[in-house]
């Protein structure tokens, strides 16, 4: 069905997938967009500890027509990176990225490809620039597009069982609610909170709980379902008071030794200034424009996000966090 496993973007999530299939004994190249070496080790940590060396390449040149290839750059990467895999004529596309623009573009532009999209709920961290931590028990729901299931059934079945990989016929559905899930990120990047343990703090739950309240309300106006997600189940956890939430993250399994991990955006605003966190939280408030429904909270957390990223004034406590947003929200109301 495929000869070789293309990953583009070896951020935390596509190194997992590139490294567990490279582990697997499949073909691998990792695609990267620039580079002086030809071959990458990456390290895995977690309830697995494994190590791989793939080569990679910057360049769409050495990707072929029957090769599997699987997107997995930041949502503000998203054009750029559908547009390269454009000239490369790629004939399956495994699309797996944050926000729901980002898979518009792959499917405005790649449509004669076969195209598959969910969003990760597993956790993948990278803490340096090789190793990545991951914890597999979550699922990254796929779909595929109409009139290819059974090519998207016989292709998600030859992938290693350690991937969870699981097919829903709709994957739109999964997408929103991923993208509502993932208002988070703007949260702990602006209050340097470890996710998710940052939730026992009070005021942190509390704009989260805020954050999320609005995009359920957007899901309502759109008219997906989510109550028996993990979604839905997620806001009960949050309605929780604090020794509540922390008495079931206590019987959580450990990710890093003993250790939560911190939210990879918050990461990527120490190395680069610039989180990336915003983007979704920007694409959810534009999806709430467009069905005429007003987000404060949201509205408020981003524009101090995008304040305190400028002025490279992050992390705040969550105490002035609040203070800033809370005075934002009633403007916006």
């Amino acid at each position: 069905m495929f000869n070789r496993v293309v990953v583009y973007g070896l951020g935390s999530l596509g190194s997992v997938i590139a490294a567990v299939f490279a582990d697997e004994g499949y073909d691998v190249l990792g695609k990267v967009r620039t580079t002086r070496k030809k071959e990458m080790e990456l390290h895995i940590m977690g309830e697995e500890e494994f190590s791989v060396e793939i080569p990679i390449t910057d360049s769409v040149s050495r990707i072929k027509e029957d090769d599997l290839i699987f997107l997995a750059v930041q949502p503000y990467q998203s054009l750029p990176a559908v547009l390269e895999l454009k000239s490369a004529s790629p004939n399956q596309i495994i699309h797996i990225l944050n926000g729901v623009k980002s898979h518009m573009y792959s499917l405005h532009h790649l449509r004669s490809s076969l195209i598959m999209g969910g969003g990760a709920w597993w956790s993948a961290t990278k803490i340096e620039e090789n190793t990545i931590v991951w914890s597999n028990k979550g699922t990254q729901f796929l779909g595929v597009l109409r009139g290819l299931e059974k090519e998207g059934l016989d292709l998600i079945s030859s992938f290693p069982n350690r991937l969870p990989f699981k097919y829903t016929n709709e994957p739109w559905s999964n997408l929103y609610q991923k993208l509502i899930l993932n208002l988070v990120n703007a949260i702990f990047t602006i209050t340097g909170q470890y996710y998710p343990n940052g939730l026992v703090d009070p005021v942190v739950r509390s704009i989260t709980l805020a954050s999320i309240e609005e995009g359920l309300a957007l899901l309502d106006r759109l008219g997906i379902e989510y109550q028996n997600s993990a979604l839905g189940k997620y806001l009960g956890f949050l309605q929780q008071d604090s020794s509540a939430i922390a008495q079931q993250l206590r019987k959580r399994a450990a990710v890093i030794r003993g250790d939560p991990h911190i939210v990879s955006s918050l990461r990527s605003y120490h190395t680069h200034k610039y989180s990336g966190a915003g983007e979704l939280t920007r694409e959810v408030l534009e999806l709430a424009s467009a069905v005429g429904l007003n987000m404060p909270w949201n509205q408020a957390i981003l524009e101090v996000l995008r304040l305190h990223e400028t002025q490279g004034t992050l992390p705040l406590t969550s105490e002035q966090a609040f203070r800033e947003i809370q005075i934002l929200v009633s403007s916006h109301q």
